[in-house]
């Protein structure tokens, strides 16, 4: 009988003992769930860049569809930073990647102000996303060539723009003094004079702001030399100090000494102009198609009109000053956050974000292309459509005109040098800085 029970006090306490270890195993299997799962819950943030801080519909829509995105709690978190302000945005990114903290995704224009970020492997060859992903890449326009590089295989950018510029004008200022929309670069001249004889500022230009004589001039050169100009500026077969560009920059000289830009254009920035055109001070405004959204909302959209940019050399008649900009990923160690990054792209760049922009736009032009279908019911405002209608017969579009240079300095360089002119100095001493620029590079 004692063997017995110390048999089975022996068992009892294998029992308990096996029972405390099943129990620790569980414990510790439970745990190890518990790890694994708030491991695969992890919130991999996606740091992106963008100038959409203003409140033009556009840019209020985007941050809308960020938040939306982040409220989904799906394990991805876009942290957004939107700096309006084209130098600032543009020297904010260049050091980010002078520091190596560059952002997951950032706004840019492809060309030559990225080219040694896509040299250095720093950017993302976007061609296999493409092809992995084909029912969202079908839906853009071929806006990819900022993107390409004739040294370099791959795309590394998709568009989330398209744009072009063009001159809204005042229809009642124009009805009134009976002027005719001008279609040459004479009968343009023609009709500032007019309406500086009627106190009016003909065109005002925000010359505070440097890209605003950059994108002047761009207009001017488009419409004299076409892409061919371009090519030529860039491959230096055409030089910054020849006679055709000297005579570009003389132009913008004599119209702001004649006071088409106002009395003092160089005091005035980007904002204050859109503010004086919409105050009816001056009958014409040189934007681009983002303007739109902002134009249908003002208090004088019924008197919009849109003009393509007047013609100076007819075989250019029909080039524009226009093109894409878009979203580039950056490459990372972390192939998680690679592929969040794309996960975001595509979130950012559908269809369904872009139809959302023409109807609060109330219209626009677009990187992908529509159907009837997607469309129908979309109010189209009257400035939208005098827009599409102006660059109905364009035939070439090419963005700033340094895009396609060889150096990536170029376009501060220009733009900088243009804006001196409005500071006393003349085209050929500006000329003579933009050409020490390349001799020093």
């Amino acid at each position: 009988m004692k063997r017995i029970s110390i048999l089975l006090v022996v068992m009892m306490f294998a029992s308990i003992f096996a029972g405390c270890s099943n129990q620790s195993v569980q414990s510790e299997s439970k745990k190890t769930d518990k790890v694994t799962t708030s491991e695969s819950k992890k919130t991999i943030e996606v740091k992106l860049m963008s100038r959409w801080s203003d409140d033009q519909p556009r840019s209020v829509l985007f941050r809308k569809y960020i938040d939306e995105f982040n409220a989904q709690n799906n394990g991805i978190k876009i942290v957004a930073e939107h700096i309006n302000d084209e130098p600032s945005y543009l020297d904010k990114l260049r050091t980010t990647f002078a520091t190596g903290e560059q952002p997951h995704i950032f706004f840019g224009y492809g060309g030559a102000r990225e080219y040694e970020y896509v040299k250095n492997n720093l950017i993302m060859d976007l061609e296999p996303v493409f092809k992995a992903n084909s029912d969202w890449h079908k839906n853009f326009k071929p806006l990819f060539d900022k993107w390409q590089y004739t040294d370099m295989e791959g795309t590394y950018g998709a568009p989330v723009e398209f744009y072009a510029i063009a001159l809204a004008y005042n229809k009642k200022i124009f009805n009134e003094l009976g002027l005719s929309v001008p279609t040459t670069l004479d009968e343009f001249e023609k009709a500032c004079d007019i309406l500086l004889e009627k106190g009016y500022i003909p065109m005002a230009l925000g010359a505070k702001d440097a890209w605003r004589i950059g994108h002047l001039f761009n207009n001017l050169f488009m419409k004299s030399y076409g892409s061919e100009g371009v090519a030529k500026l860039a491959d230096r077969s055409m030089a910054y100090d020849s006679r055709e560009v000297i005579d570009i920059l003389a132009k913008i000289k004599e119209y702001n000494d004649k006071g088409y830009f106002g009395p003092n254009a160089i005091s005035v920035d980007y904002n204050n102009e859109k503010t004086m055109f919409f105050e009816g001070k001056t009958a014409m405004h040189m934007d681009g198609s983002w303007f739109l959204g902002e134009a249908a909302q003002s208090e004088i959209a019924q008197d919009i009109g849109i003009m393509s940019f007047p013609m100076i050399n007819e075989p250019f008649k029909d080039s524009w000053f226009g093109s894409a900009a878009g979203f580039s990923i950056t490459t990372h160690k972390d192939k998680e956050i690679e592929e969040a990054s794309i996960k975001v792209l595509k979130y950012l760049t559908d269809k369904q974000f872009f139809l959302g922009d023409l109807s609060a736009s109330k219209g626009g032009i677009y990187p992908v292309e529509f159907t009837d279908e997607d469309i129908k019911g979309i109010e189209i405002s009257s400035v939208s459509k005098s827009f599409i209608d102006s660059m109905a017969s364009a035939k070439e579009f090419r963005d700033d005109i340094q895009t396609y240079d060889t150096l990536p300095s170029m376009l501060d360089t220009c733009r900088l040098a243009f804006q001196s002119l409005f500071a006393g100095k003349t085209p050929e001493e500006c000329a003579k800085e933009i050409i020490a620029e390349i001799a020093s590079r």
